[in-house]
């Protein structure tokens, strides 16, 4: 789709199209953001299954983020933590709920928040590295 989104940005005077960036930029790009967008293809088993960077980038970056509906990232940590909205893949639903976000300010701020909140709790390298030990532990 980068074709296709290239094309559609430069329609608009409010709308920057950053195309590829390096992964030392994704934070800081993130931090100059309103909200994350994570939409995966529900289709392909991997994004039916995976936890995508985007995701945790948004929540350190204290970000709501629009997540795929039905995926497991977003049934197990995106509404269970309150975090974002969870939407079908529908340009529809991608445009409703990037309007909620944005006509609802105070929504917007306290999905944010719980998303740091859950990535200082829970979310973060020191707690799995506790999980992965455990796990490791019990197969001995």
């Amino acid at each position: 789709f980068y074709k296709e989104v290239k094309k559609r940005s430069e329609k608009y005077n409010n709308v920057e199209f950053l195309g590829t960036i390096p992964s030392k930029e994704a934070i800081p790009k993130t931090l100059e953001s309103n909200a994350v967008i994570c939409m995966l293809d529900p289709d392909r088993k991997t994004h039916q299954i995976g936890l995508p960077n985007k995701l945790f980038e948004a929540m350190v970056c204290s970000r709501p983020i629009i997540a795929t509906k039905n995926m497991y990232y977003s049934n197990e940590i995106v509404e269970k933590e309150q975090c974002g909205l969870s939407v079908l893949n529908t340009a529809n639903e991608i445009k409703k709920a990037i309007t909620t976000l944005r006509d609802n300010p105070q929504l917007s701020e306290k999905l944010g928040k719980n998303a740091l909140n859950a990535a200082i709790r829970k979310y973060n390298w020191k707690k799995q590295e506790e999980k992965l030990l455990k796990i490791y532990g019990d197969l001995k």
